[in-house]
């Protein structure tokens, strides 16, 4: 994982000084005009125009332990470290809330707005706070850097810092184009008419949108040696018979499903269930394995038809135990009728899908997964997104691949505010991938304009990002694509 602030510290090492460089405060040089760095600067033969039309991007970091929490502020009172009002627009981070601070003193930081994400516990937290200024005046003698406008009081020695030649806040627009556009690694989805399960709501349960009931849904990363799947969902039951359910899906009697995925039962006895909703709420009748025990992941597939009366159903994925927790990776469901699937909307064109596959699933802890490219399926547009048009209804769980599309790590860039969030906010991109996909999206537009230094840098961040979007995607795809600088190769046999 990496943010947004650790990114831009890649580009600036990756590109040697072209764009900037980084540094350390080693002193308050007394005023909020001026920072210090006198270990970068007093053996340094620059001029003191050197930097000029540059610009500093300082990064302020508080940490401690909250004394006391309420709805619109909180204190430390063990410390006096956040001076008066220095820190108006940083973001205070706390047990997974966070808030915009609007005024503090030395003790005590206040957000007139609240909490985001509930008030929390008292706890750790960490306070955050990026400026930007443009650069004045440089003095190489005692490295004392003049910017306007002002920042912080709260500046101390070794807050870190960015000396940038071009906005910085243009940075994060190019990096967060780049996550959304650019950086497009290929990825396993479960073709399923629910979303995948670690899109599932963990709000609290509703009949129609699903959520948690005496559990706890946690979105967590998988990882080697079981990272077949991005992430899996990890249900913590607080009580009898806990349960996560997926949203609504809505079915005709008679109609046959198939469901799928890998379950890890960490405690006690993890259970599938199918609910109908409509008429009298009760559990469908499965066919196949429905409960498993033991951590060592397994894979499952299950079989229903839709009773007489039933037009509403969802999964539950939980225990019947208080104490069982259970993970739950790669969940499909699929009607044994349908020849025509529409995708997410998150699928935006048939470029964006490489292959389809069938699985035959093991039956027990030994038997192994076999599985076979499907020929016969054809991609075409539906709606605002696509479609996946089979020959025959499958008659396996189907899994497919799919081009990953990144979320923003902010999403304005306007206020301190908007910065801290980029700064904070992290990413599962490479961030090397992430590095040169954001150069090249920060140049592209004005390489009419850019000096010769300037398409050098640029021409060499496109061939590192093509030789990235080789090692992560290059799975040839049925439809020929005409590619663009920055977009996935595909391979002729």
């Amino acid at each position: 994982m990496t943010t947004g602030r650790a990114n831009r510290q890649t580009i600036l090492r990756n590109t040697r000084g072209a764009l900037g460089r980084m540094g350390l405060t080693t002193a308050v040089a007394g005023s909020t005009s001026v920072i210090r760095d006198a270990t970068r600067y007093d053996m340094d033969t620059r001029a003191t125009s050197d930097e000029a039309q540059g610009y500093v991007r300082l990064g302020v970091r508080f940490t401690g332990t909250a004394t006391a929490v309420g709805a619109t502020s909180m204190t430390d009172a063990t410390l006096s470290q956040f001076g008066t009002d220095g820190l108006v627009g940083a973001i205070v981070r706390m047990g997974g809330s966070y808030a915009t601070i609007t005024s503090h003193t030395a003790t005590v930081l206040t957000f007139t707005a609240g909490w985001t994400g509930g008030t929390p516990a008292l706890g750790a937290y960490v306070v955050d706070y990026a400026h930007v200024s443009k650069i004045d005046y440089i003095d190489p003698g005692d490295g004392d850097i003049t910017i306007d406008p002002v920042t912080t009081d709260e500046v101390v020695a070794s807050t870190p810092y960015e000396l940038w030649y071009l906005w910085p806040d243009d940075v994060d627009v190019a990096r967060d184009k780049a996550l959304t556009t650019r950086c497009a690694p290929w990825r396993v989805k479960p073709l399923s008419k629910l979303a995948e399960v670690a899109d599932w709501s963990t709000a609290a349960y509703a009949t129609s949108a699903g959520g948690e009931t005496d559990s706890a849904g946690t979105v967590t990363t998988l990882a080697f040696p079981e990272e077949l799947f991005t992430s899996s969902m990890l249900v913590t039951n607080s009580g009898a018979a806990g349960y996560l359910a997926s949203p609504s899906l809505y079915v005709q009697p008679t109609q046959t499903y198939r469901v799928w995925g890998r379950v890890s039962a960490r405690a006690e006895t993890a259970s599938i269930r199918v609910r109908r909703i409509t008429a009298t709420a009760a559990d469908i009748t499965l066919s196949g394995t429905s409960t498993f025990t033991l951590r060592g992941w397994q894979w499952f597939e299950v079989t229903f038809t839709v009773p007489d009366g039933c037009g509403e159903i969802q999964i539950w994925l939980g225990g019947a135990s208080a104490s069982c927790i259970s993970e739950w990776a790669g969940v499909g469901i699929l009607p044994q009728h349908e020849t025509m699937l529409s995708h997410e909307t998150r699928v935006l064109s048939e470029h964006d899908l490489g292959h389809y596959y069938t699985f035959s699933l093991p039956t027990s802890a030994t038997g192994s997964v076999s599985w076979a490219k499907i020929n016969g399926v054809n991609r075409r547009p539906a709606g605002d997104g696509v479609m996946a048009v089979f020959d025959a209804p499958p008659n396996c769980p189907v899994y497919y691949s799919e081009r990953h599309r990144y979320a923003a790590l902010q999403s304005d860039y306007m206020t301190k505010a908007d910065r801290t969030e980029g700064d904070m906010t992290e990413t599962d991109c490479n961030d090397d991938y992430l590095c040169w996909a954001t150069i090249v999206e920060l140049l592209e537009p004005q390489l009419a304009t850019l000096n010769a230094a300037m398409k050098g840098l640029y021409a060499d961040a496109v061939r590192r990002l093509k030789d990235w979007d080789r090692r992560v995607g290059a799975d040839p795809l049925i439809i020929a694509e005409f590619t663009s600088q920055g977009s996935i190769p595909i391979l002729t046999f």
